[in-house]
């Protein structure tokens, strides 16, 4: 079993995501936060985006980071993105 499809099985899509967004702005990043409000750019969410495709081997909806008005709710659509494919 690949690391991706353990960290979807085990739900770890989080933690991850939050990892990937704190590297990216240099800030601390928590679940409630949104990419935008920490003064993330347009640069920044493809970033984001390009490097999770990367992790979890998988593509993802780019209007998904603009949708989610969290972390948390970014992941819950990843993780739904994730199980769909």
């Amino acid at each position: 079993m690949t690391q991706a499809k353990q960290d979807t099985i085990t739900g770890d899509v989080l933690p991850v995501l939050l990892d990937i967004a704190q590297a990216i702005l240099d800030r601390p990043v928590g679940p409630a936060d949104n990419l935008f409000d920490l003064g993330g750019d347009s640069m920044q969410a493809v970033e984001l985006m390009y490097t999770l495709e990367e992790r979890f081997g998988a593509e993802f909806d780019p209007t998904a980071i603009i949708d989610a008005e969290d972390m948390a709710a970014l992941a819950m659509l990843l993780h739904d993105q994730l199980r769909e494919s």
